[in-house]
């Protein structure tokens, strides 16, 4: 990897949350930075696996594991966010909150495994203790109600972790990401996390789904870099700035935060049903996701691609919903299925028009198929009607995910390579 490439990258980490902007968190900043089809974004250097005229595939080994990581580290930061909420607004029910810890453990595993593949079984456990022990400071400053002594001991064992999870980082990757890159880079994630704890907390009137979901929006920022550092240590070619690979890393973040704020809204419904705000507050910042999400597809087709794209998103969660609002069951529970059908032939056909039948309308219809059946078997799981830990199936619906957003992606790629060099 050149030189240069190392030092944007370094220069990616400290600026991540910029980057991350494009993936997820404030809706308004993402214009201009969401996608692959932004002036900043098309006007990269090559990746050192392709050419002057070819783009970086977006299964190029350096893709691929910035992906894993997106998906890895957006859905740690939303199951920590939903098992804090079920700490908080379910105190009477204890099981509530286990069962989504044992999603982000489970979560925190996978993560592990990555870095196992890279590096080893060594660095594997050493990465999970490091990992799980920073979750534990929030676990213990959600406790604590955020306030007093026992809060204050967990902000300090957060920026002693920073420390040591830079030190970590900076030894795996030989010294391409230093210690105090990564602990800098680590502060806007502690520190949006904390905010969004306050919110479910009542320390502050904002809405805690979209602080959540402002704080997941500066992990695929960190996964570039991360990226970038272990490709410089292992000598893995190409470039995960490549406007391919971004546009890869922004359809990933975006679907993730969607099936995790749907899911958010889900419980909030079903658990809360007396509070509709708590409903309302997870369905705005879902919405948000939307809004960006379209705007990722108009920074490719333009305008009215974008308005067409989020008409037709905002159509399937309305009958994700609809089929919540029954139950599950019975004649409303049995339009909403037929609903989502319709809407995959719907989205297939969008999608074939706009990728000039790089993405076939059936092919599409196929691959929405499993993400459809899945999270209506987690929505099964909140309403008591599907067996098993009913976070761990929302986890199971969004590793669908990556895959939607691959295909989709190379469509894209394919279709229009000269945007993408």
């Amino acid at each position: 990897m050149r030189k240069s490439l190392l030092l944007r990258l370094i220069a990616a980490l400290m600026a991540f949350a910029l980057i991350g902007a494009a993936c997820g968190g404030s809706g308004d900043e993402t214009t201009e930075t969401t996608g692959a089809g932004s002036d900043t974004s098309t006007t990269d250097d090559v990746s050192d696996t392709g050419t002057a005229t070819e783009p970086q595939p977006v299964d190029a080994e350096v893709a691929s594991l910035q992906q894993t990581l997106t998906h890895g580290m957006t859905e740690h930061e939303y199951l920590a966010g939903i098992a804090v909420a079920m700490a908080v607004m379910n105190p009477d029910q204890p099981e509530l909150f286990e069962a989504a810890a044992a999603a982000l453990d489970e979560n925190s595993v996978d993560l592990s495994k990555a870095i196992g593949s890279i590096y080893g079984d060594q660095a594997a456990a050493q990465f999970l203790k490091l990992w799980r022990k920073h979750i534990g400071f929030f676990v213990q400053y959600t406790q604590a109600g955020g306030e007093g002594a026992e809060a204050q001991a967990a902000k300090k064992g957060l920026d002693e972790y920073r420390a040591d999870f830079g030190a970590f980082i900076e030894g795996a990757t030989e010294g391409a990401l230093p210690k105090a890159a990564v602990q800098d880079a680590l502060k806007p994630h502690v520190d949006s996390t904390f905010t969004a704890i306050d919110a479910v907390l009542g320390k502050s009137k904002a809405n805690p789904f979209e602080e959540l979901y402002t704080a997941a929006g500066h992990l695929p920022g960190i996964a570039t870099a991360l990226t970038g550092g272990i490709a410089q240590s292992q000598g893995i070619e190409g470039d995960p700035m490549a406007p391919s690979a971004q546009l890869q890393q922004t359809l990933t973040a975006g679907f993730n935060g969607h099936e995790y704020l749907a899911g958010a809204a889900v419980a909030m419904a079903v658990m809360h049903p007396d509070q509709p705000e708590l409903f309302e507050a997870a369905a705005a910042a879902l919405d948000k996701n939307s809004v960006d999400l379209s705007k990722a597809v108009a920074s490719v087709y333009g305008e009215a691609g974008g308005e067409q794209f989020l008409k037709l998103w905002r159509k399937h969660i309305g009958f994700f919903v609809a089929y919540t609002q029954a139950g599950g069951e019975g004649p409303k529970a049995a339009a909403a299925k037929k609903g989502l059908d319709e809407y995959r032939s719907d989205f297939g056909a969008f999608i074939e028009g706009a990728t000039e039948g790089e993405l076939p309308k059936e092919a599409v219809e196929d691959a929405l198929k499993p993400h459809v059946e899945s999270t209506l078997t987690a929505i099964d799981g909140v309403l008591g009607k599907a067996e098993g830990n009913p976070f761990i199936l929302l986890k199971k619906a969004a590793s669908h995910l990556p895959g939607v957003a691959t295909a989709l992606a190379t469509a894209i790629v394919n279709q229009m390579p000269d945007k993408f060099i």
